[in-house]
């Protein structure tokens, strides 16, 4: 397997990422922003289009156009041998392996926290207790027919949607009245419907595996908090109290502050930081029980435009592909007016040289990065360019011509 060429692929194909991400995620932040808010369903359909689209469309630009070009050797004429017997320097790390294997740490690393951070709140909640049928009633009245599984924590500060149940703080049941937990379960229940805990791992995932890409932050942050606007206001359609959903949310904002918020990162929690919480109560006494539904009635018309967009994407998008010469030593064979040359490349640094068929001393190969001069005795100095793709060009060294 070719190390540095994998790794080279994989360097250019994250390069292209970052490019439509930036545009797409770019093109999501500023269309949001001229929505009006209570349209925010189609927000959250555009962030979530936005962050399927950034990692679709590369994907789809390699299988369209195939690999990434092969290196081959480009030299006018040249015979190009791969060799065998030579002695080469020892294995030194690319730039492309570098990068690969500080991406690759970095996006375990983060990866890892989330996977130790979903443990952390599974061993908290490992002694809830399910209500009953009759506990339901009591709690909630006559809403109690709701077929949404109870759970109560006692290592809970706000209520979260877990799994496929609400489980709410054992706090909850004796400071908040039956109404104000009608809220939070029909606010939970909405989350469970909306599946907002698998976008709530996709996008925690996209952030750590791309990390390079400081959109993708934004966009989930954007996407939590549509979350929860959109499950306020299905929570006051089912039960239109929008007083106690705004005073409930007041409750558990005072009590995360008091008690500290835990363990609710990988689940989709009624609470959410202070300037999220107070926005999410003025937008509840302002708009009652207006709901949203405008992701609803743009269902129809969301799949055309979404596979428009990632063919325009894939078609014009920039695309980085990588530029490596042969990895393994490879012998260029070449003539000039003033007669044959060779040279021996391992890795972009020539080993090995003759002019006429004589060997050039290893301190007369005097190379600077690409630029390379050969000096012999008997013949003219040979001032030669390697190219990226592991090829030579130079000037005749009788006519001045160029080959390539």
């Amino acid at each position: 397997m070719d190390v540095d060429r994998n790794a080279a692929l994989l360097v250019s194909w994250l390069a292209t990422y970052a490019i439509h991400s930036s545009i797409v995620l770019a093109s999501a932040w500023i269309i949001t922003r001229q929505l009006a808010s209570h349209r925010g369903g189609l927000s959250e359909l555009l962030w979530k289009s936005a962050l399927a689209l950034s990692i679709i469309s590369p994907l789809l630009q390699i299988l369209i156009s195939g690999d990434a070009p092969t290196a081959t050797v480009g030299f006018g004429g040249a015979a190009v041998d791969t060799i065998s017997g030579v002695d080469v320097p020892g294995l030194q790390l690319s730039w492309a392996i570098t990068f690969a294997l500080v991406w690759v740490a970095v996006a375990v690393g983060g990866i890892a926290h989330l996977l130790l951070a979903r443990q952390h709140l599974e061993r908290a909640l490992c002694d809830r207790d399910t209500l009953t049928a009759e506990e339901k009633h009591r709690l909630l009245g006559d809403w109690s027919e709701c077929q949404t599984r109870i759970s109560i924590s006692p290592n809970l500060v706000v209520p979260i949607a877990f799994h496929n149940e609400v489980c709410l703080p054992h706090w909850a049941l004796s400071d908040l009245s039956s109404a104000e937990l009608r809220m939070v379960v029909a606010h939970e229940s909405a989350h469970l419907s909306r599946h907002d805990a698998i976008w709530r791992w996709t996008s925690a995932l996209t952030c750590r595996v791309f990390f390079f890409q400081p959109l993708n932050w934004i966009a989930s942050a954007r996407l939590r908090e549509l979350a929860e606007c959109l499950c306020d206001d299905e929570a006051v359609a089912r039960t239109g109290t929008p007083i106690d959903l705004a005073s409930a949310l007041g409750a558990f904002a005072a009590s995360a502050v008091i008690r500290g918020q835990q363990g609710t990162g990988l689940a989709t929690s009624f609470a959410s930081g202070d300037s999220l919480t107070l926005r999410r109560v003025r937008r509840i006494l302002v708009n009652g029980a207006r709901t949203q539904s405008v992701a609803t009635r743009h269902s129809g018309t969301a799949v055309p435009a979404f596979l428009i967009v990632l063919a325009a994407l894939s078609a014009y998008a920039p695309r980085i592909t990588p530029v490596t010469a042969p990895s393994e030593a490879y012998t260029v064979q070449a003539e000039d007016p003033a007669g044959p040359f060779t040279l021996t490349i391992y890795r972009g640094r020539v080993i090995a040289a003759t002019i006429s068929g004589r060997r050039v001393p290893a301190d007369r190969v005097r190379q600077h990065g690409r630029s390379l001069e050969l000096i012999a005795d008997g013949s003219a100095p040979l001032s030669l360019m390697l190219t990226r793709q592991g090829g030579i060009t130079w000037t005749g060294r009788a006519a001045k011509s160029l080959h390539r």
